[in-house]
């Protein structure tokens, strides 16, 4: 029986060159679904998602926080809760 995923902190456990990949997958995937091309590299994205790719600890920053999740050690996939820009609370 092979163990369910992994989730670890990106930030606390040095993983976040496997968050930034996989942020960047996710976005590529996305322009490519919306009928853009798809960028080959982070320097490719426009411009506010090429800066959350590039700054995913300001992102993600406390109170918030960014969650890799691996299988075998392999990285498969990531959630990130970014702090409310404005400090109001949430409804």
């Amino acid at each position: 029986m092979t163990a369910g995923p992994q989730l670890v902190d990106a930030f606390t456990a040095w993983r976040e060159s496997d968050a930034t990949s996989l942020v960047f997958e996710y976005m590529a995937a996305t322009l490519a679904e919306a009928g853009r091309a798809p960028p080959a590299g982070i320097d490719q994205l426009p411009p506010v998602l090429r800066h959350e790719c590039q700054n995913l600890a300001g992102v993600y920053r406390p109170p918030g926080t960014l969650l890799a999740a691996y299988r075998d050690e392999e990285p498969i996939g990531c959630v990130g809760l970014a702090p409310d820009p404005l400090g109001s609370p949430q409804r």
